[in-house]
């Protein structure tokens, strides 16, 4: 928790977690990384935003995905559509991955939020995040685990697969544009088109 801040909120007392092993070091599943990934989501959308948190609305922050996504019509369609439909709205994280989860006590903690504010179904960097078990999923395999990761959350598991499928067709053309990816982005973007895929 923030504990105190000062220079415009460029100074930050944080507590400080014990002991702070992340979830990526931790010898745990890929059901059970999921299932502590989508509680953590689950609580932090349940707590109210403070008044004074700057955060980025959902259509700007996937601003970049939009023109990447421009040689892909179904995949842009898709995200106006979420973009357009009525949705429960929350503080998302927008980052959550097993680096970013971190042991305190006898629980688990989120650090290093993007701040972003929209539908909170579109809280699943979890599911396509390089060490997600669902990239290397069968497709039957990914909507269980997808729909696991969704009832951690307390998600509606259609609309998150929705999100799950578009975003990663976004980020697999993210990288595809982006200048001299390293083998394992390469390889991670294609996993995520094959993902997409096997969504569609």
């Amino acid at each position: 928790p923030l504990l105190g801040m000062r220079d415009a909120g460029l100074t930050l007392l944080l507590e400080r977690l014990e002991p702070g092993r992340p979830l990526d070091a931790a010898a745990v599943d890929g059901a059970k990384r999921l299932q502590i990934l989508g509680s953590l989501v689950a609580r932090l959308h349940a707590l109210s935003p403070p008044v004074n948190v700057a955060a980025t609305g959902l259509a700007d922050y996937c601003l970049p995905w939009r023109a990447v996504l421009a040689e892909d019509p179904a995949a842009l369609a898709e995200l106006d559509a979420l973009l357009a439909g009525p949705a429960e709205e929350a503080l998302l994280h927008g980052d959550l991955h097993g680096g970013n989860a971190l042991e305190h006590g006898t629980g688990w903690v989120a650090i290093d939020p993007h701040a972003v504010w929209g539908d909170r179904h579109a809280d699943i960097w979890a599911l396509i995040d390089p060490r997600s078990p669902v990239l290397d999923s069968d497709p039957e395999a990914a909507i269980s685990a997808i729909a696991a990761y969704a009832a951690a959350a307390n998600l509606d598991p259609v609309r998150a697969r929705r999100w799950v499928r578009t975003r990663a067709a976004a980020e697999a053309a993210l990288i595809a544009h982006g200048e001299r990816p390293s083998a394992d982005e390469r390889a991670w973007g294609a996993r995520l088109r094959d993902l997409a895929a096997a969504l569609a």
